[in-house]
C-alpha cells in the first residue's frame, strides 16, 4: 500500500529533485566517460562529497558498485 507521500511523489504534475544519493549517483555515472578509471572517479567523488566520503575506501566502494551495475 503506497502512502499518500509516495502517491504525490509519482503523480504527472510532481517535479522531482534529486536527493543527496541520486546527486552522488548522477555524479559517478557522468564521470563515467570510458576515459577516467574507477580509481580518479572516487577521488573526485570523495572532493565534490567529503562528508558523505570521509575516507577513500568509502567513495571507492560506491564508485565501484555503480559500474559493476550500470556500466560496460
Amino acid at each position: 500500500i503506497l502512502s499518500a507521500d509516495q502517491l504525490r511523489r509519482g503523480g504527472e504534475n510532481h517535479a522531482p529533485r534529486l536527493g543527496e544519493d541520486g546527486q552522488i549517483d548522477l555524479f559517478v555515472l557522468r564521470a563515467m566517460d570510458g576515459e577516467r578509471p574507477i580509481g580518479d572517479i572516487a577521488r573526485a567523488l570523495q572532493e565534490e562529497f567529503p562528508e558523505r566520503f570521509p575516507d577513500y575506501s568509502g567513495a571507492l566502494d560506491r564508485v565501484s558498485a555503480l559500474s559493476r551495475e550500470k556500466a560496460e
